[in-house]
């Protein structure tokens, strides 16, 4: 048994090195020296083939600890039941294959949930488990609101600020009496908008869903699920993973890369941390807040957990995600 639980322990500290950049790979240069390969860089080539589900460096196995494979579905089910409740058939599902298609990701479990903070589930732009992703309606209703919004304004239809358009939109989506609803843009009604502006907000949309999306994706594709399951079985109740960002970090690279590999703008995936902060706290304070506190800066540098880095450090990894992209 100790030789078993040694080489599982070397199991779980080797997923936990990828996952903070420390999993090897180079380059051989000319001369026969192995240049090392930023990881952000190797990330970026393990990203870039199409049909993409979950990262085939690492595996789940029957351990004489636990069977891995049940566990991980046990995580599934979980998910869904907390979340069936409030789940919308076909919600957004094109700009969702749309997505899929750019990042050149294969088959994929992702739902719309109406409003996140209204079932089980923790509020925020979307939960993943091993294979299954749960999008906040709520928050997506809010920015496709805001879309509409910014295709006016770029259209010079609208003099609004960017702040102005997003408490507009957050005003009519999140009031009380649509609470754990959903509904199509009210600030910004899709029969203001030309087809020009209809076609340009459509596009803003998605590179918003895009951001948020494709960071849930991302503990998909890496596993994340598996990394916590196999550090809580050696450290009840969660060591490392339950008091750094290092999971919430890695998928954050991930929206990067996969938000470059889809040809966004990363203005837009930037804006989609801003817009899903700012869902989360209007919640707790609709009346007194405002776009303008969450692109502060003692708003972008504050943290609000220890598992998630503050918005400025999200979004210079997305940065990251993107140079990463470039370079590979």
């Amino acid at each position: 048994m100790a030789n078993t639980s040694t080489k599982y322990l070397s199991l779980v500290a080797g997923i936990c090195l990828a996952i903070l950049g420390g999993c090897g790979g180079g380059d051989s240069g000319g001369s026969g020296a192995v240049v090392q390969v930023p990881y952000e860089i190797q990330m970026a080539r393990a990203l870039q083939p199409a049909g993409l589900s979950k990262n085939p460096v690492i595996s789940p196995l029957v351990t004489p600890f636990i069977n891995e494979p049940i566990a991980l579905a046990q995580i599934d089910l979980q998910a869904l039941q907390n979340t069936s409740r409030f789940l919308l058939l076909n919600r957004y599902s094109v700009i969702l294959s749309r997505l899929m298609q750019r990042g050149g990701i294969g088959r994929l479990d992702t739902r719309i949930a109406s409003d996140l903070a209204c079932s089980a589930a923790q509020a925020g732009g979307g939960i993943a488990s091993d294979s299954v992703i749960v999008m906040d309606g709520k928050m997506l209703d809010t920015m496709a609101d805001v879309a509409n919004g910014l295709a006016l304004r770029e259209s010079g239809r609208s003099t609004l600020s960017i702040s102005q358009v997003v408490d507009a939109a957050a005003a009519h989506q999140m009031s009380f009496m649509r609470l754990c609803g959903f509904s199509n843009p009210l600030a910004f009604p899709d029969g203001l908008l030309t087809t020009i502006e209809s076609d340009r907000a459509t596009e803003i949309f998605t590179q918003f869903f895009g951001g948020i999306l494709f960071h849930e994706f991302g503990h998909v594709w890496n596993w994340h699920s598996l990394v916590q399951i196999r550090e809580q079985l050696f450290v009840p109740g969660g060591g490392f993973f339950r008091y750094t960002s290092a999971i919430e970090d890695n998928a954050d690279l991930i929206s990067g890369i996969l938000n470059a590999k889809s040809g966004h703008n990363p203005f837009y995936t930037k804006m989609a941390y801003d817009l899903m902060a700012f869902t989360y706290l209007y919640r707790r304070s609709p009346s007194a807040f405002s776009f303008n506190q969450v692109t502060a800066w003692e708003s972008q540098y504050s943290r609000i957990s220890n598992t998630h880095s503050s918005l400025a450090v999200r979004k210079s990894l997305v940065d990251g995600g993107f140079f990463a992209w470039q370079q590979r």
